[in-house]
């Protein structure tokens, strides 16, 4: 039900009542307001009689009897502590006043009938009873219209209310704020510019907006009118906090706000354009971030975490505005950019904190930390992906200066073997119950047994190294550089976490249920098993640790005819694993291929192809086709390895994997590259004599 419907059904406007309230003989009640014509009642023997005098006088036609009725229920709910525990009769006194005459009240403005003075008590007598009800209502009246449908009128009533006043305004509106009908109501609500104004003096202004947007997206509201609101608000805050020198509020509230929305919602369509406050905002937490002589620890963590999501939100367009390399100082050809003191304090706050976190595992200070290295983990990895990009890009010109780029690469390298150490300690505690310890070595509680219970592992009480958001964070970080650079030292450190990379890997393959709260570590821990095949301890110890049948377990689950194709993400997932795969088989401390590997021939024959018999001949995804092609090429390097006893065994799957290669080339649309690939595996299996 709108503002306006509701109106409607109250009484009607008298003609000289459209343009304010006329002039009401003041009440003694009301404080600071002298009366020539006293209306106060006659003594009553109970707050009980009293009350019901009030009500009759709320119930009377005109606004004089209602305004002294409203003036003397103020005064008994302020002084009748037994009144104010009474949910029956409090609602009984809200429901006895016309909504109607209050929104009046909060519209009184100077006029000939009525002076400044009289018309600023009659706003503060509407917002002290407001406030007085929105403290005492039962949570049934709190979520009706009548409070919640106040919102405009309170929100014009700002502008002419005292300091008291107003705090008191901004409670009601934080009140009905916090339910979804008052939520609605104000989201609805046009003039927030009054509000909005407050912000930085009164906290209650960004609380109460906070809770407007974020039940709303709850809500499930239209993209066009939230994205309208939210440009509009947010574009007024930030230029609204520019000066400010606390803009830690900020930050936390567009923080908490853009984080309650989905990016679904937010990517809707494609190319999506760059909202107006975001190039201002992110100046805003660039300044933040590198000057510590003007904003403190609290804000510079808020601006990471608030970074973090403008990243997950925009992936488009905050890279660029975040990491822009332009020198702070024209004059220097060496001077840092605010991107790079910016990832110099990210990458700075990893190696202070990774050291000692392992002992906080279970302390109360915990979530907020490892919330605020999770969001300098994605930072540093958006980092990583930036650069990338730019070095990869046709611009002859290099981001940085060389001199800073070592530095940079020196840092990174530097705190995240900081993070491989502290991944492997947790790891083995949560295994083996010590850092650094061999699940094999655990010892019993009473030695003398030889099936009694192992000693007690341990780890953070709500939940293993699987459903931590850092690890994930870590994990993708790590993940990234190692297939990025080229560094053997920091390769030759990960690769002694190959069995921790496998065992997160194996937590997400067994999500079969609603309650498992594990992570997906499936795209991270392939990238990083793709930059480690290359070393031969992590070839080691992957084989060592089953990795290949891991992964070939989990691609036969994927390529499953029940199920295959499932979407992009899953062929994403099972063209990663193929790669992995191959490197697997192509290396050369490898050696001959095992039997049990055939899984992979397997699949290659079991593929069912589109043709031109077929529905949807000639369709095929691209996606779809492609892994089938790599999955080929990786059976045909597989051939070539397997022992000849293998080969006698296995002709006839050999054969057949064969024909669906011969058919994979006389496919349309399978370049003539790849179809020279595809030739060289029918001719390996002719060599096989297959």
């Amino acid at each position: 039900m709108a503002p306006d419907a509701e109106h409607d059904m109250e009484e009607k406007v008298r003609p000289e009542e459209r343009n304010g309230m006329k002039s009401i003989p003041a009440s003694p009640l009301v404080p600071g307001v002298a009366s020539k014509h006293e209306q106060t009642p006659k003594a009553v023997p109970d707050s009980r009689n009293a009350l019901e005098h009030c009500l009759n006088l709320l119930r009377k036609g005109d606004d004089t009897s209602r305004f002294v009725g409203l003036a003397l229920l103020k005064s008994i709910l302020d002084n009748e502590v037994e009144l104010q525990g009474d949910p029956k009769i409090i609602t009984r006194c809200w429901d006895a006043i016309p909504a109607r005459f209050l929104d009046r009240l909060l519209r009184a403005s100077e006029s000939q009938q009525k002076s400044e003075d009289e018309a600023r008590n009659m706003v503060q007598l509407a917002v002290s009873v407001l406030h007085a009800f929105a403290s005492l209502l039962p949570v049934e009246a709190m979520n009706g219209e009548k409070l919640a449908f106040r919102s405009s009128a309170l929100l014009g009533a700002i502008s002419k209310s005292s300091s008291e006043t107003v705090t008191h305004i901004l409670h009601i509106l934080s009140t009905a704020g916090s339910t979804q009908i008052g939520s609605l109501a104000l989201f609805q609500t046009d003039n927030w510019d009054q509000l909005i104004k407050l912000a930085p003096k009164e906290p209650l202004v960004l609380d109460t907006i906070q809770n407007v947007f974020i039940i709303a997206a709850l809500r499930d509201t239209e993209r066009s009118p939230m994205q309208k609101k939210l440009d509009t608000t947010v574009s007024a805050l930030v230029d609204l906090y520019e000066k400010a020198d606390n803009k830690s509020p900020l930050f936390e509230t567009l923080d908490r706000i853009l984080s309650s929305l989905p990016p679904t919602w937010l990517q809707e369509k494609l190319p999506q354009p760059s909202p107006s406050w975001l190039k201002p905002l992110v100046k805003m937490l660039s300044v933040t971030t590198t000057s510590p002589n003007r904003s403190g620890p609290q804000s510079r963590q808020s601006a990471v975490l608030l970074s973090a999501t403008l990243l997950r939100l925009y992936p488009s367009h905050t890279p660029a505005l975040l990491f822009n390399p332009k020198p702070l100082s024209a004059t220097s050809k060496d001077s840092k950019s605010a991107s790079y003191l910016f990832v110099n304090l990210l990458l700075i706050d990893i190696r202070s904190s990774i050291p000692s976190l392992l002992e906080t595992l279970n302390s109360p200070s915990y979530p907020q930390t490892s919330n605020r290295l999770a969001a300098s983990y994605d930072l540093t990895s958006a980092f990583i992906s930036f650069l990338i990009q730019s070095l990869d890009s046709e611009s002859s010109s290099l981001p940085f200066s060389p001199s800073l780029l070592l530095n940079l690469r020196t840092s990174i390298s530097q705190s995240l073997s900081l993070t491989i150490e502290y991944l492997r300690d947790r790891y083995d505690a949560s295994i083996a119950g010590a850092p650094g310890l061999h699940p094999s070595a655990r010892t019993r509680v009473d030695p003398s047994s030889t099936s009694g219970p192992l000693s007690i592992t341990w780890d953070s009480a709500t939940g293993g190294m699987e459903t931590d958001p850092l690890t994930l964070a870590q994990v993708r970080t790590l993940a990234l550089w190692l297939r990025e650079d080229d560094g053997e030292t920091l390769k030759k450190e990960a690769a002694g976490i190959t069995d921790l990379f496998l065992a997160l890997y194996t937590s997400t393959t067994l999500k079969n249920d609603d309650e498992n709260k594990n992570l997906d570590f499936k795209s991270p821990v392939l990238i990083a098993l793709e930059g480690l095949m290359t070393t031969t301890e992590a070839l080691e110890s992957f084989l060592g640790n089953s990795g290949f049948e891991t992964l070939l377990a989990d691609l036969q689950t994927i390529l499953s005819p029940e199920t295959f194709p499932r979407n992009r993400d899953s062929s994403a997932i099972a063209l990663s694993i193929v790669r992995v795969l191959q490197l697997v088989v192509t290396a050369e401390e490898v050696g001959p291929a095992k039997e049990e590997w055939i899984g992979i021939v397997q699949l290659v024959s079991g593929f069912k192809l589109l043709d031109d018999n077929d529905n949807d001949g000639g369709n095929e995804e691209k996606e779809t086709l492609d892994l089938k092609i790599e999955l080929a090429l990786l059976a045909a390097d597989l051939i070539a390895r397997f022992p000849p006893g293998v080969l006698r065994r296995r002709k006839a799957l050999l054969a057949k994997a064969g024909e669906v290669v011969q058919k994979m080339i006389a496919r349309e649309g399978v370049d003539e590259e790849t179809k020279m690939e595809l030739e060289g595996v029918v001719e390996r299996l002719a060599d096989c004599g297959i």
